[in-house]
């Protein structure tokens, strides 16, 4: 039960000893006008971009700030950044 309670003790003074910003998810887009597209035979035409996991600043030396206190640095791994793009299109 001490155990707990001691772990839970460390992971808030963790946390709030940690300064860091994390930006998790941008998204950019654009919507092309009706009468630029209608010429081509659409109705709609959007594109974006994005990026999940996008940045992480900190001074923290490890991989993760966000792993929780009872990994070791051998078991946690950094996530994973995720960059897509595409269209939506209608006719």
């Amino acid at each position: 039960m001490l155990n707990i309670i001691l772990k839970s003790i460390l992971r808030f003074v963790f946390l709030v000893l940690l300064q860091v910003l994390i930006i998790k998810n941008i998204e950019l887009g654009y919507t092309l006008s009706p009468a630029a597209i209608k010429k081509i035979g659409l109705t709609s035409l959007r594109i974006y971009a994005n990026v999940q996991n996008a940045f992480t600043f900190t001074k923290f030396k490890g991989f993760d700030p966000e792993q929780t206190t009872d990994q070791t640095r051998a078991e946690a791994y950094p996530q994973v950044r995720i960059m897509t793009a595409g269209l939506n299109v209608n006719f």
